[in-house]
């Protein structure tokens, strides 16, 4: 299918000559999936290169044509248009909860100006169109999706990361393996409801998978349960090169 390119010169996403290619994405029920990598490698030298890439390459760099999306009237004229972020440094407690306030503080000051192409709250079209893939979840006790507040599990993905060493299937001499230690990890006291919508049944509904086909793989590679999933591993069988925090 061959779509007529925007304008010379024009890069943003509310642009109506993207039209056909979001309407495209509809049809075809095809949800866009980004990933970090933005910037320039050659410029992250030197004792800060790390920081640097983290800074330059993840976060709002990654993100930044979502405002052209909500306010622009994308989503308003593309109700089925559905994009999933991930490799986001700023995990959902650091970055979803502090956008969609900001989004909405901004929206409700300048409604006026907006409300043609944005008639609804920012946060609405992020709940309804926008997605986390969240490779790796953080663990800590209050993350919103953990403490089920806001209802952020039902914008959240659970990622393996593979091929790196804690989403990898490496299999131990016990039976266990990275994936399922940081699983447990992870949800260990989070609801069910949140768990099922993380770990598989948001992905699932927006990729369009077959659950009853996914639920007979599952069993065939004996997946983990609720069961398994429900109690944290112990402090020895967590990897010494986990920080904890992402």
């Amino acid at each position: 299918m061959n779509f007529p390119a925007p304008r010379a010169g024009v890069r943003n996403f509310d642009d109506p000559a993207w039209d056909p290619f979001w309407s495209a994405c509809e049809e075809f029920g095809m949800p866009l999936t980004t990933h970090a990598g933005v910037g320039n490698p050659a410029e992250w030298a030197g004792p800060i290169s790390g920081v640097l890439s983290q800074l330059e390459a993840t976060g709002f760099n990654v993100v930044k044509g979502l405002h052209r999306l909500i306010y622009g009237g994308v989503f308003e004229r593309h109700p089925d248009l559905r994009i999933v972020y991930t490799e986001q440094a700023a995990q959902p407690s650091m970055w979803w909860p502090g956008a969609t306030q900001e989004y909405d503080h901004i929206w409700k000051k300048r409604r006026w100006q907006v409300e043609e192409l944005c008639p609804r709250p920012p946060s609405e079209y992020m709940r309804d169109n926008v997605f986390l893939g969240a490779s790796f979840l953080h663990r800590a006790p209050d993350e919103p999706w953990k403490a089920q507040r806001g209802g952020w599990d039902r914008n959240v993905l659970w990622g393996s990361d593979y091929p790196h060493t804690e989403g990898a299937l490496v299999e131990h001499g016990d039976g266990t393996s990275t994936i399922r230690t940081s699983l447990a990890y992870i949800f260990s006291g989070t609801g069910e409801r949140a768990v099922r919508r993380i770990a598989g049944e948001t992905a699932a509904t927006i990729y369009g998978m077959d659950l009853p086909a996914l639920e007979k793989v599952a069993a065939r590679i004996n997946a983990p349960t609720m069961e398994d999933l429900a109690t944290a591993p112990a402090e020895a069988d967590i990897p010494d090169y986990w920080d904890g925090d992402d």
